[in-house]
């Protein structure tokens, strides 16, 4: 009986892990900042850290510090994520956070950087422009998932 029950959370386990998508495997994990721009005022060194990272159900948000007062002050670095597919746009990221920076709903795509061999990735919204790179990835191991990601995300 107990094998019969751990053969089917197995199996379980299995299914779900693998009902993720590409996009939502790669997101998972750390990526660096290399260009912020929130309501056309570029705000990299507002931010507390240069990094953010997605988890299988939330975020860490940078925050920005206090000198930046006069653009925006945010202080709240947690939230919730998920991938969504649209009719008009390929790929949609939703932040649901209270930091206002990237507190919405994002157009994201995928780019190469060959030169420097990364995976970077272009968030959009009315508010937020940003490109950042993943970081710990192995991009030669990868080419037919990055190539995946920048066919789905275009």
């Amino acid at each position: 009986m107990y094998r019969t029950l751990f053969s089917i959370w197995l199996l379980m386990l299995i299914f779900f892990t693998s009902c993720k998508s590409k996009v939502e495997k790669t997101m998972e994990g750390s990526w660096s900042i290399d260009t912020i721009i929130y309501k056309q005022y570029e705000i990299q060194n507002c931010l507390s850290v240069n990094i953010f990272s997605f988890k299988e159900l939330s975020c860490n948000l940078p925050i920005t510090r206090e000198r930046c007062e006069d653009l925006v002050v945010e202080y709240e670095g947690e939230g919730q994520w998920e991938v969504e597919k649209t009719d008009s746009i390929p790929l949609v990221l939703k932040i649901e956070t209270k930091n206002m920076i990237f507190s919405g709903v994002h157009r994201m795509t995928f780019r190469k950087d060959e030169q420097n061999k990364l995976l970077k990735m272009e968030l959009r919204s009315d508010s937020l422009y940003v490109i950042c790179r993943k970081g710990l990835f192995d991009y030669d191991g990868n080419q037919d998932l990055v190539n995946d990601l920048i066919k789905i995300s275009h």
